[in-house]
């Protein structure tokens, strides 16, 4: 009889337990089903201020700055804009970026390198807001336009 009452009690507190435990993962912000977007904006590129910091021409933490249009993939609307900074980290060569995509469903950040050869570069989604809240995933930059640089094809892999 003894056995039998501490085995039911054992159980039901492990019961117990486990109810409530699957209750939390439930309704965790943290827990929710994966889903992937693709995609592609074109950005226009308007304008390119270059904050220069001593010494004077091509330096280290030279400033690079932006606020430009987003359109979307047809090229006839524009969607959005984009505001954000790079630092030079490798002179003649490479920024650090940090920027964010404004959108209609919601804001998108990013960051990583930029290259003056014109080389595609990868960016790091690093969160968002609206429909984008937890977003994580990655953006291809690639360097189009008359002259080359004065539009980027923007190819984003968004995963909330």
């Amino acid at each position: 009889m003894r056995k039998t009452l501490l085995l039911t009690t054992v159980t039901s507190f492990v019961a117990v337990i486990l109810a409530a435990f699957s209750v939390v993962l439930i309704s965790s912000p943290f827990v929710h089903a994966n889903g992937t977007q693709t995609i592609h904006l074109i950005k226009h590129h308007t304008m390119l201020p270059i904050g220069d910091v001593p010494p004077k021409g091509d330096s280290y933490g030279d400033q690079l700055v932006f606020h430009d249009p987003i359109f979307d993939a047809t090229d006839k609307h524009q969607v959005g804009q984009d505001n954000g900074v790079c630092v030079r980290t490798v002179i003649g060569k490479e920024w650090e970026c940090f920027f964010t995509i404004f959108l209609s469903a919601g804001q998108l950040t990013l960051e990583g390198q930029f290259y003056d050869s014109g080389a595609d570069s990868l960016f790091a989604i690093t969160g968002g807001t609206g429909t984008y809240q937890e977003a994580s995933g990655q953006m291809r930059l690639h360097f189009t336009g008359n002259p080359v640089g004065s539009e980027f094809d923007y190819f984003l892999t968004i995963i909330n």
